[in-house]
């Protein structure tokens, strides 16, 4: 039984182009974990991402004795539990895949670092190193934030990619970002060319399947929108918005003492109602990233010149109160602190039920350098600014 997918040699000589015939593993004696496996342990590229492989047949769970074929990081940092099948997946590789993705949820980076180091047979420290430097970070908060799943196999049964759809259409349902999909299928074609008895394997994502949209032309009217939208449908985590405000605020903090430099950011940038928005903030208490933090805010525009963004120290009066145990009085030492500054010329003190803010709002280019330099240096100013003095009303609410 073919799959669909065809490959075929081309003979430039003759301007002939021969199909190269589709096989099974098993036909030809490859075997999953003596073969698959390890080519995928080489080359995880194979299975259509950049993933740093951490483990391979991982036994190392307290309760049982249970074996992950092969286990990675992605450049988000999650874990990435990967299980192969050779020819059939069979009716429940799912179910076993999503046992052994419960598995990793509480384990902490450091252990991580460890399954890195025995793998590799490296020092903890070298491990440590190579996942800050695959995932771009100064430290490993983001390791393990969350898992995800690859099945791979030459074919798969209809038991399992109806339960793939169904889970991963959960997913983007609940969180409304197509970056959050739990389970991914990777469709592995063997062939092999008589003439030369060389072997290949194609290599292609079958789930979750790509959206139509980008390969539409619809009718337009050709003229730009006011409306302030992000997209018309679900978002990517990792995207340009997400490296934009990432960037600026990373740059910001670059800048700033040690002392006054936050120590907690967003992972990604979040999706509000018509804008995008980035999180820093102190570990330390009553700081968090939605109780008091400072935040960048875009709005896009009808054009790239026209994106708003919002800079902002910004507090949720309730979760203050509520989590953070400050009385009224305390939120109102913070009102008087943001009021007695003048940082910016239009900036805007905002007071409602739920919020406080002090935030300044420009307009321009993000990909602008000096638009760029500009939303950089008024975070900096930000926090330079407020940062000390919110500890100094901190500490006077401590010795009270």
């Amino acid at each position: 039984m073919t799959t669909g997918v065809r490959l075929f040699k081309i003979d430039s000589s003759n301007q002939k182009a021969d199909a190269v015939s589709e096989i099974d593993f098993a036909e030809v004696g490859f075997r999953e974990r003596r073969d698959i496996q390890e080519w995928i342990a080489d080359n995880p590229g194979i299975l259509g991402e950049d993933l740093l492989v951490i483990a391979k047949e991982f036994s190392g769970f307290d309760k049982t004795d249970e074996r992950a074929d092969l286990v990675a990081i992605d450049k988000d940092g999650r874990v990435v539990v990967i299980e192969l099948k050779r020819d059939d997946t069979g009716s429940d590789v799912h179910w076993q895949a999503i046992k052994y993705a419960s598995y990793f949820q509480n384990v902490a980076p450091d252990s991580i670092a460890r399954m890195l180091s025995d793998y590799r047979e490296i020092s903890e420290a070298e491990a440590v190193a190579e996942l800050k430097f695959y995932l771009d970070v100064d430290d490993l908060d983001l390791v393990n934030h969350d898992q995800r799943i690859i099945l791979a196999s030459h074919r798969f049964a209809p038991e399992v990619t109806s339960a793939v759809i169904w889970l991963n259409q959960k997913i983007v349902a609940e969180t409304k970002i197509v970056a959050e999909t739990l389970i991914t299928c990777v469709q592995l074609t063997p062939y092999r060319d008589s003439e030369t008895d060389a072997y290949f394997i194609q290599s292609s994502t079958i789930l979750p399947i790509v959206g139509t949209d980008e390969f539409t032309i619809r009718l337009g009217s050709g003229r730009s929108t006011p409306d302030r939208t992000v997209s018309g449908g679900p978002v990517k985590k990792e995207d340009d918005i997400t490296r934009l405000l990432r960037g600026a605020a990373l740059a910001a903090l670059d800048g700033l003492p040690a002392e006054l430099t936050p120590d907690k950011k967003s992972r990604w940038a979040g999706v509000g109602d018509g804008h995008r928005y980035f999180h820093v903030w102190f570990t330390d208490s009553p700081w968090s990233n939605w109780g008091m933090s400072f935040q960048f805010m875009l709005f896009p525009g009808p054009t790239a010149s026209d994106t708003e963004i919002i800079t902002c120290f910004k507090c949720e009066k309730d979760l203050l109160m509520n989590a953070a145990g400050l009385t009224k009085e305390d939120v109102g030492g913070i009102k008087t602190i943001i009021e007695g500054l003048s940082l910016f010329p239009d900036q805007e003190i905002k007071e409602d039920n739920k919020w406080l803010e002090l935030k300044v709002t420009s307009r321009g280019n993000p990909e602008d350098p000096d638009f760029k330099s500009s939303m950089t240096d008024d975070l900096r100013t930000l926090i330079g600014a407020i940062t000390p003095k919110i500890r100094d009303l901190v500490d006077d609410m401590n010795q009270q």
